[in-house]
Parts: C-alpha cells; sequence; structure tokens
C-alpha cells in the first residue's frame, strides 16, 4: 500500500470514498457526516493546505484521511476529562474512511500507523483524534491503536459532541 499526499486530481476518487462511509454510517444509525460534511469544498481545502492522504494498492485510491499539525480551536475545550499533553504540540487525525471493498482487511491499522509516522517526522508529541459518540467501530480502533480516552469537545462549527482521545508520540 502506498500513501501519499493527495492532489486536485484524486477528488473523485476521495469522494466516492467518503460517500461510501457516509452510506455505511448511516446504515449503523449514525448521524455522524449526515449533514452534508464532509464535502468537495472541504476534501479541496485539505489538499491545497497538504492535509490530505490517499492510500492506493494497485494504484487505486482506496482509503482517505486528513491529518493536521499544530492547534485545532475544537480543541481547545475539553470536557469531563483533559489531554494527556495539554501543552503538546499536536498531530490530529480527521476524516478518515475506507472504501467499502477494503473494509475489515487491515486498512484501518495501516492508516492509523502512517499517521503517527508522520506525525512522528513533524516532531509532534502527540497525536490526537476525535469521534462520534455513537461510533461504536470508530472508537473500538481508536482504543485498539493505543489511543487514551481524554473527555469530549463540542466541535466549534456546530456545537456537536465529539468523543476525544490521545496518543503520546515521544
Amino acid at each position: 500500500m502506498n500513501v501519499r499526499k493527495a492532489i486536485i486530481k484524486d477528488i473523485d476518487g476521495i469522494m466516492k470514498i467518503i460517500e461510501e462511509a457516509k452510506a455505511f454510517l448511516k446504515e449503523q444509525g449514525i448521524d455522524q457526516w449526515q449533514n452534508g460534511s464532509p464535502n468537495n469544498e472541504i476534501i479541496l481545502n485539505d489538499i491545497k493546505k497538504e492535509q490530505g492522504y490517499v492510500f492506493e494498492e494497485n494504484q487505486e485510491i482506496i482509503a482517505y484521511m486528513a491529518l493536521c499539525y499544530g492547534e485545532d480551536e475544537s480543541y481547545h475545550k475539553v470536557y469531563d476529562g483533559e489531554w494527556q499533553c495539554p501543552n503538546s504540540i499536536y498531530g490530529t487525525i480527521h476524516r478518515t474512511a475506507i472504501s467499502s471493498s477494503y473494509r475489515g482487511k487491515g486498512i484501518a491499522r495501516r492508516l492509523f500507523q502512517a499517521a503517527e509516522d508522520l506525525c512522528v517526522n513533524q516532531r509532534m508529541e502527540s497525536i490526537r483524534i476525535d469521534t462520534h459518540p455513537n461510533n461504536e467501530l470508530m472508537k473500538h480502533l481508536i482504543i485498539r491503536e493505543g489511543y487514551q480516552p481524554c473527555g469530549y469537545i463540542l466541535l466549534q462549527q456546530d456545537g456537536t459532541k465529539r468523543l476525544v482521545y490521545e496518543k503520546k508520540l515521544i
């Protein structure tokens, strides 16, 4: 599997995977990503900021993630908990999606490892992630990969609740 920064010409492949993920979440009864976000504009912004990454197998895009470095405004206030590394320089995993034909094949583990490796290369002290409180599959994956629960946040853009996790890298 090859991991690389996403480019504009990847947008159709990325959005196909995002739409599959939205449908999967809806099937699970989770209202995450059901309000139109993430959309083309958000993914294009990830690409322009060089924060979007694609995962390829045989030159086919099979997964996507945004990996952001530095402060995330939504992460300033944590409720019912605290960050492990409150004053650290950190990376944040956002917008992860795996092609429906590759689910259950260990891609999530490789996605997390790639994100951690990229953060270590950027000298990030920790890595953070959030998810919808009802997204049991993602919560399981996050915990399995060694992230510690840190409470919850309210998203800056719409005030919705998200559980937050952090993993020390150094």
